[in-house]
């Protein structure tokens, strides 16, 4: 298997909250489209593009993951796991 230098996978406050709002504005523009309701594709618009500005603002709050040189200093390299110690 081959190592990477992956630290949490994009695991943040900020792209978990952007991700959730924008799943949940595309469901409800999915509902507005299939009752034929303006209503429901607007307020799912709406909720869109709060994810959107939502996930930017926690990112520039510092809610987001660290940039690549950070992550790659912050974790020691070389085998973490027992298998990869006994091949070298």
């Amino acid at each position: 298997m081959a190592e990477t230098d992956h630290v949490d996978h994009g695991n943040s406050v900020a792209a978990w909250t952007g991700v959730s709002l924008l799943i949940l504005g595309a469901l409800f523009v999915g509902i507005g489209i299939f009752f034929a309701s303006s209503l429901w594709w607007i307020i799912g618009i709406v909720v869109a593009a709060v994810g959107l500005v939502a996930g930017l603002a926690l990112k520039a709050a510092g809610f987001g993951n660290q940039n690549r040189e950070e992550q790659h200093d912050a974790v020691p390299t070389g085998a973490t796991d027992p298998e990869s110690a006994a091949r070298g």
